[in-house]
Order: C-alpha cells, then structure tokens, then sequence
C-alpha cells in the first residue's frame, strides 16, 4: 500500500527501535473501497519536528497528548497517530493495572488504541511491534475488555427490567438490543476479535467461529424480529444474554 508522501518521509526518519503499523477495518479485512486508512506511530520524534511536517500537536483523541494528521491521498482519506513511548507504556500500565484490581479505568480511546496495537500490520521494525503485541495481551486486554462488555450489557439489561415491569415494553426492547450487541462484543473478544467500536460488529461475528451466536441471531436481534409477542422476546432474549454473561473471567 503506497503512503502519502508525508507520512512516508515521517517513517523513513524513524529510528531502528521505534514502530510504525497499519490498523483499523482495512487492515482487519472489515473495510470497504472507502474506508479510512489507521497509520499508527510510536516514536520519539520532538513536537517540533511534528509540527514542521504539519502535524498538529494539539490535537487528540485520548487522555495523553496524541498529534494527528489527518491527509487525503489518492481517493483515500489516510489518520495517522503519533504516540510517544512514554505515552503508550503509561496506557499499558493502566491496563494492567484494570486487570489485577477489576476497575474500568482506562478510557475508550485508549482501549481502542490497544485493540489497534494487537490488530496491527508493521510497517517497520517487526519484532519490536511483536513484543509491544504480546506485551498487551500478557498485560490482560482481553479480559479487560470481556468485563467492559459484560458490564456495558448488564446495566442496559437493569434498566429493560425496571422498564418492563413499569410498563414500557418497547422501551426495554431497545434497551435489550442494545446490551445483545455488548454480549456480541464480548463473545467477540473471548474468541481474540477485538475493537471497540459496533461498526461492521455483523461481519466480524460471520468470520468468527463462535459457538453461542451466529451472525443471523444478531441480525434478528437488531431488527428485534420475534416469533412470539415483544414481552415474550425481552423475557427469552434477557435470559439469553444472562446466560451468556455469567461465563466472564
């Protein structure tokens, strides 16, 4: 894959320790012919440096300073994201830290960041971007990410009870499609498919080969399509999802 001509002189200044990775849904084989390309960066490069390619360094999506830029090239629009070392090690931390303790701390960039250290396609230095992935996954990102999903099911799945019983059966429904996706994550991440994000959450579950949902169920499920009448599919989905849940390591 040609890169944009910036991002190209970026990585050919690099140094023999620092990565550099394609990620995201092209890479994963979830994407389309207009699907943005994810160039990741994990350097020491100053912001001086960054800022005389034109990379604002004011710029994030996360809790640690993170510069983007953003370049169209060739028909595609290309987001390439410089971490520090230090900032990319001070969220490893945090991860391992959620894993031993069983807080959710670490916010839903950076978790995605992490998705996207595992998910990654090197573009240099190989080995070092094997040991950063390992080192995730030792640090816990999929248990981590089994009990953000779990969690983010069963709260949707608390309030379709108390919607039920007041009454609001519709209501519920929505609230129990929703959390069907969170389970989908999660069922997901237990087979080593992670992301964060719900996008082409249908197509990832077709290739996985899970043995509690299929891509059809989700589909139902999103349609909230029902043989029985709209109470009987909460009650039924619900304890399917329970079900589901009670296996979180």
């Amino acid at each position: 894959m040609k890169l944009p001509p910036r991002f190209s002189e970026l990585i050919n200044r690099l140094g023999r320790q620092d990565l550099s990775y394609l990620s995201g849904s092209i890479v994963e084989g979830t994407g389309h012919a207009h699907s943005d390309v994810d160039l990741y960066v994990i350097a020491g490069l100053t912001d001086e440096s960054l800022e005389a390619d034109g990379i604002n360094t004011s710029t994030t999506y996360h809790e640690a300073p993170v510069p983007i830029l953003i370049e169209h090239f060739e028909g595609q629009r290309w987001d390439l994201e410089y971490w520090s070392k230090a900032a990319a090690d001070a969220v490893i931390t945090k991860l391992e830290s959620d894993f031993t303790s069983g807080r959710k701390s670490i916010s839903h960039g950076d978790a995605e960041f992490l998705c996207r250290v595992v998910n990654g396609q090197p573009l240099t230095n190989p080995s070092g971007h094997e040991q950063l992935r390992e080192r995730v996954l030792r640090a816990g990102l999929r248990q981590v990410l089994m009990r953000r999903f779990a969690y983010s099911a069963e709260v949707r799945l608390e309030d379709a009870a108390g919607l039920f019983k007041s009454g609001s059966t519709r209501e519920a429904a929505l609230q129990i499609r929703d959390a069907f996706g969170f389970v989908v994550d999660f069922e997901l991440a237990r087979n080593h498919d992670f992301s964060l994000s719900a996008k082409r959450r249908l197509l990832r579950l077709e290739r996985t080969e899970s043995a509690v949902f299929t891509a059809e169920d989700y589909w139902q499920a999103e349609c909230i399509q029902a043989d029985e009448d709209l109470g009987g599919w909460c009650r039924k989905t619900t304890l399917r999802l329970r079900r589901v849940l009670a296996n979180v390591e």
